[in-house]
């Protein structure tokens, strides 16, 4: 059975090749997100094989400047537990997910470490609907936005709407918005080509919301958040 490895490459800034690494496991890895920090190592995080169950783990791990491999994190409950973001915050290291492991549906799951790898504390967040994180962006004060692609309680199964979350520092949700229309998914009407004339596929592809998640205005639709900027002190 092939296993994935993680494999970085690192293209210079002329569009040369600069250098390569794979990192091998005994198991599987998916990585989401790739962040370089300020003594130009990287942070790397997704998920990896639980070595009990084979469900995924959240999945951490830095590299050096040059790529090699200092330390490696991994972290999860019963069921599946995925890794979309990480950051550092002062001394720490901020990572928020989504996972299975603490309910019947999918959380938002937020972890922080300290830089040695000591656990300092972890919050999960959940709903009587799936929600699942995309990669967060840190805001001016040291707190973070989280967009989240949530399945919709009001549309047939499968469907979903753009969502955003506002923590602090500590992961401590201040609070929690959901934009765009209430739609079904593909899965809702087996005749697709009638559904796509009938609905169009509405969807949010760019909002603009205030410094408290209050929608201004939006621009053709899309419905899942994934990425998203800070205007600083207006909102995002």
């Amino acid at each position: 059975m092939v296993r994935p490895d993680v494999w970085i490459y690192k293209i210079n800034s002329d569009g040369s090749s600069g250098w390569n690494q794979v990192y091998p496991t005994d198991g599987w890895e998916y990585i989401n997100t790739i962040e370089q920090i300020d003594d130009g190592s990287f942070l790397l995080c997704g998920s990896i094989g639980n070595s009990v169950n084979g469900n995924p783990n959240f999945y951490v791990f830095k590299t050096d400047s040059a790529g090699n491999q200092r330390w490696a994190w991994d972290n999860g409950g019963n069921e599946s537990d995925e890794a979309t973001g990480v950051q550092v915050v002062g001394d720490s290291i901020f990572v928020t997910g989504h996972s299975l492991s603490y309910s019947d549906n999918s959380d938002l799951r937020f972890v922080m470490l300290e830089s040695d790898l000591t656990f300092i504390r972890e919050t999960t967040y959940g709903r009587s609907f799936n929600e699942y994180v995309r990669s967060p962006i840190q805001t001016d004060d040291g707190g973070f936005l989280v967009p989240r692609r949530a399945t919709n309680k009001v549309a047939p199964p499968g469907g979903f709407i753009g969502s955003l979350t506002r923590t602090d520092s500590l992961g401590n949700v201040l609070w929690r918005r959901q934009y765009g229309a209430r739609f079904p998914s593909s899965n809702a009407d087996s005749d697709n080509r009638r559904r796509k004339a009938v609905l169009g596929y509405p969807r949010i592809q760019l909002i603009k919301v205030d410094s408290l998640g209050i929608q201004e205005w939006s621009a053709r639709i899309c419905h899942a958040l994934r990425r998203i900027r800070p205007l600083h002190g207006t909102g995002c």
